[in-house]
């Protein structure tokens, strides 16, 4: 069930936009797996993939996950394979498209 976002506006001030946009993205998404199911992720990848949408880097999810950072490299290029797209403001735009 869709749930309503509690945004505070001072937050929304400091952040750049592209990170609004990815935290409003990520809150989307984790109500609406297709597209997970769609690019056939596996579950880690599915872990780093919100962590994608949150708008960390692969050295944050490295820390995040207690991963190297090679291998969570290895985790952004193999969902950018498997969602067809090479970069990470394609891989947004697709997510997106299965959100909204």
């Amino acid at each position: 069930m869709w749930q309503p976002l509690n945004v505070n506006s001072r937050q929304l001030q400091t952040e750049s936009k592209f990170s609004v946009f990815s935290s409003l993205l990520f809150c989307l998404f984790t109500h609406n797996n297709t597209a997970l199911e769609k690019f056939n992720l596996t579950r880690r990848e599915r872990q780093v993939a919100e962590l994608l949408l949150r708008g960390k880097s692969a050295d944050e999810i490295s820390e995040e996950l207690s991963i190297s950072p090679n291998t969570a490299k290895v985790h952004v290029q193999r969902i950018y394979r498997k969602s067809n797209v090479t970069s990470r403001a394609e891989f947004l735009f697709i997510m997106n498209q299965y959100t909204v």
